[in-house]
């Protein structure tokens, strides 16, 4: 068994969205996708790294465009589902939270744990690179005050992020979403007064797309 699980995080099809963010947002995931083996196939297979897929706003692949659901077949071993999305489609950091409780059986099974949303455009290996060949918790930090991760890409231990979503019952899930509370700013939080040692890199070395245009991360 590895030591390492690495899971892609998608929300393929939010609700509310028009069919032309839809377009835009699968083109997003399909060059997402693509640049993340282009960039790290052989360093996964090398190590090796236990990859999979994790969505919660469809039940299948035949609902996504030919193009992407083709490059997901052949590119990630493992797809999951869950129908979950209600506190998701209110609290995007609620619906990840609930993702790693819903495939939490399957993470410990491992010694690390390491996240990647792709529907970034991640530019080369700098990041998982740096931590495979040095495994520790690895996070980039905004520092605009409060200072807080960026949850796009990290990498922990599973015992650290079971304490951390462990956490998080249904009531409390409720809470962050009235509250309006970040995932990158709970997490942050909650490492720091538990002590939990992490070390800090300087980028993630990718695209990040909002709605107002795409930042370098």
């Amino acid at each position: 068994m590895s030591d390492y699980i690495l899971q892609l995080r998608t929300a393929f099809r939010p609700p509310d969205m028009t069919p032309e963010g839809l377009i835009s947002r699968y083109s997003q995931y399909y060059l997402g996708i693509k640049a993340f083996f282009d960039t790290h196939r052989h360093l996964l297979k090398q190590t090796p790294v236990r990859v999979f897929l994790l969505d919660n706003t469809i039940s299948s692949l035949d609902e996504l465009p030919t193009k992407l659901s083709k490059l997901i077949e052949d590119e990630i071993p493992e797809v999951h589902f869950f129908g979950d999305n209600l506190w998701g489609s209110q609290n995007k950091g609620a619906g990840e939270i609930q993702g790693v409780q819903y495939m939490l059986s399957e993470i410990q099974k491992h010694r690390w744990f390491i996240h990647f949303c792709p529907r970034q455009q991640i530019k080369s290996s700098y990041f998982i690179s740096s931590f495979l060949e040095a495994p520790r918790e690895l996070f980039t930090v905004n520092v605009n005050p409060p200072p807080h991760f960026n949850t796009g890409l990290y990498a922990t231990s599973t015992d650290s992020i079971f304490r951390f979503v462990s956490q998080f019952t249904d009531a409390r899930l409720r809470t962050m979403v009235l509250r309006k509370e970040s995932l990158e700013h709970l997490m942050y939080a909650h490492y720091k007064s538990t002590g939990v040692p992490f070390s800090v890199l300087d980028k993630m070395d990718l695209y990040w797309f909002a709605p107002e245009g795409r930042y370098d991360w």
